[in-house]
């Protein structure tokens, strides 16, 4: 499969193997791309402008990460004989998710133990985020042919 097909096309179906393999990609390039901005500008001074330049890098790297991760949630939807716009409900609750996790886990992991309301309000994002995992990635697509096109070769 064409490298630009499989992370920039809207159009089509991908079976469960290259959905997760191209999650896979898509983390490992965003990690190694943050750590290279990072570690690039550390060496610098932290001035307005380095400062500036690192913001702009990292906005126009996490756009592509967001196209290419909402391309394989659209056909990955495709496969399942749905609109892809599920596909970007499914990214914008992981996407939420993720936030609030991140945001309250420092409450949740306080020397003086875990506060309950935080527990409380992780866990519902928890849950949302693993059975939209389950959704993509484990459930199987439609059998033979559908509207999308041909049954991908998993």
């Amino acid at each position: 499969m064409n490298f630009l097909r499989l992370f920039f096309s809207f159009y089509g179906r991908i079976g469960r193997t290259v959905y997760c393999g191209g999650i896979v990609v898509n983390l490992f390039a965003a990690v190694t791309v943050f750590f290279i901005a990072d570690s690039i500008f550390l060496k610098s001074s932290e001035s307005d402008a380095a400062l500036l330049v690192k913001q702009a890098l990292l906005a126009m790297a996490a756009s592509g990460f967001v196209v290419s991760v909402s391309s394989l949630h659209i056909r990955r939807m495709h496969d399942r004989g749905q609109t892809g716009w599920l596909g970007l409900a499914g990214f914008a609750a992981i996407s939420l998710c993720l936030f609030w996790i991140r945001r309250l886990l420092p409450n949740i992991l306080l020397a003086e133990g875990p506060r309950i309301y935080s527990i409380l309000l992780a866990a519902p994002g928890l849950v949302v985020l693993i059975s939209t995992l389950y959704l993509f990635g484990v459930m199987r697509g439609q059998s033979g042919p559908n509207r999308f096109g041909p049954e991908p070769l998993d």
